[in-house]
């Protein structure tokens, strides 16, 4: 979640200029040609001993409008580094010292941070007790309005890997642009459009990158069970995540005993897993408060979100033909939405070579729209026809099946 505040006229016409002098497009990873990895042949025994623990925090370090955040920091670290966490998936952290401070005070063995150039930067950091490998990074396509401040920042999705005992993880990091607390409980606000297309952007990016059937997808979604993205997010992946608040509507990430916050804004924060991992235990912590200026303060906006995840043991596939009708049917839905969304659209930028990547909002939906169709063509396709196909969208056929053969 963000402070509800608009950029300076100043600033943002500086910034505006900057961009329009330097914009080009950014480069988004291509699709893994190499076939996940299935761990089929593991023994009971490592079924059984195997596990790792895992976390998103959103630590509430926003360039010049986050308070006492260096203190923050500080207690954020030395509370995880007691907590015997494998890897975290950090949002908000845009500055290196800030990073480098939560570095040293958690005493984790290796990091990553994933930045986007002529931007404000991703804020997406990682941290590990095991080696990050194979990283790769999507910058959101909308990122909202050009008065929002999340319009100017790098925003997406990171991935990396790590091997734990044998057991190959693909681990997605995620952030998506932000909702006021006034438009919390709606169904839809005025950037749901853009959220919609980022958590397709989340799943393209868990078909496309992911090295093994062992993934996790965590971060802050900025959505809760009121929201249409909340729904659309579960019917497009049928994935399992730590969804609180459908057992209990009272339950909150962003909660008013927090001293920054003074509205319920239900769960914002998740984290999602593979059909092969099962959680074992899942909790929203880091409610602890630190003495500030004679005052308790929160050590962050949002209360953090951890699980411990096991390998599941005589593992049953269900019916994958249903899963993905499901998928197909948000998707072809999605379209229907950019499509609706893109024909409002009077875009001055439309036919300016050069800005399409930050100020071209139809140009950007069109990109959104190509990769749409790429999906729904390839979802079409049946295995007897796909010399109908590219080699990149025969690469997509074989990931997708893949993915819904893990069901």
């Amino acid at each position: 979640m963000k402070l509800e505040k608009t950029l300076d006229v100043r600033f943002l016409t500086l910034l505006v200029f900057l961009n329009l002098i330097t914009a080009c497009k950014t480069e988004r990873p291509k699709i893994n040609k190499k076939m996940p990895l299935r761990h089929q042949s593991l023994e009971i025994n490592t079924i059984e001993e195997w596990k790792l623990n895992t976390a998103s925090i959103n630590t509430f370090t926003v360039p010049v409008i986050a308070p006492e955040r260096k203190k923050r920091l500080d207690a954020i670290g030395k509370t995880v580094s007691s907590m015997n966490f494998d890897i975290i998936g950090f949002q908000e952290l845009f500055y290196k010292s800030d990073r480098e401070k939560l570095f040293n005070s958690s005493k984790f063995k290796f990091e990553k941070y994933l930045s986007v150039s002529r931007t404000g930067g991703s804020g997406n950091y990682i941290l590990s007790n095991y080696e990050l490998e194979n990283e790769r990074f999507w910058y959101h396509l909308l990122l909202g309005k050009v008065n929002d401040a999340e319009f100017w920042s790098g925003k997406g999705i990171s991935k990396v890997s790590l091997n734990k005992d044998d057991i190959l993880v693909s681990f997605f990091n995620v952030h998506l642009l932000s909702r006021t607390t006034e438009d919390g409980a709606l169904v839809t606000d005025r950037n749901s459009v853009d959220r919609l297309t980022e958590l397709f952007e989340v799943f393209t990016q868990i078909v496309e990158q992911t090295e093994s059937d062992i993934f996790i997808a965590l971060g802050d979604f900025n959505m809760n069970v009121s929201n249409l993205e909340y729904s659309f997010f579960k019917n497009l992946t049928s994935l399992e995540g730590t969804t609180f608040q459908e057992s209990n509507p009272e339950e909150c990430t962003i909660c008013p005993d927090n001293s920054f916050i003074e509205v319920n804004q239900g769960v914002l924060d998740y984290i999602f897993i593979s059909p092969r991992l099962r959680f074992e235990s899942a909790n929203i912590f880091l409610r602890d408060t630190i003495l500030v200026n004679r005052e308790q303060m929160s050590l962050s906006d949002h209360y953090g979100v951890e699980a411990l995840l096991k390998l599941k043991s005589g593992f049953v596939f269900g019916d994958a033909s249903l899963i993905k009708d499901k998928t197909t049917k948000e998707i072809i839905w999605l379209k229907s939405i950019v499509e609706k969304e893109l024909a409002g659209i009077d875009d001055v930028f439309e036919n300016q070579k050069g800005v399409e990547e930050k100020f071209c909002r139809s140009c950007r939906l069109k990109d959104v729209l190509e990769i749409i169709d790429s999906y729904i063509k390839v979802l079409s396709i049946k295995s007897d026809s796909t010399s109908q196909l590219s080699d990149d969208e025969k690469v997509l056929y074989k990931r997708l099946n893949f993915y819904f053969s893990l069901f």
